[in-house]
């Protein structure tokens, strides 16, 4: 029996990137900004903190499930949980971020 692998995908390092930008997208929380409020740069910062996570999220999910059907299609079933999962957890996220 072999011991189940699991790898670091595409999917995993965009859904951690946007697990870091998860509590200021899903509470608003106004991040420390470094630049001057109304300037282009602030704008932008606060896309990446706000705005950003939220997209991420979203890609993350279509990579997992195209994912998953490879690995089905190549019959990889031990790699088919990890999908899965990062897509049960994309979900979750995506539904803690509110829609104003």
């Amino acid at each position: 029996m072999t011991t189940p692998v699991i790898r670091f995908r595409i999917s995993t390092a965009l859904m951690a990137v946007a697990m870091v930008g998860l509590p200021f997208a899903a509470f608003w929380v106004v991040g420390p900004n470094p630049f001057k409020e109304g300037t282009t740069a602030w704008r932008a910062f606060s896309w990446v903190l706000l705005d950003l996570p939220p997209l991420l999220f979203a890609i993350s999910f279509v990579v997992a499930f195209i994912s998953a059907v490879a690995d089905a299609f190549r019959r990889r079933w031990l790699s088919v949980p990890q999908c899965i999962g990062e897509m049960v957890v994309c979900f979750t996220c995506f539904m803690l971020i509110p829609v104003y």
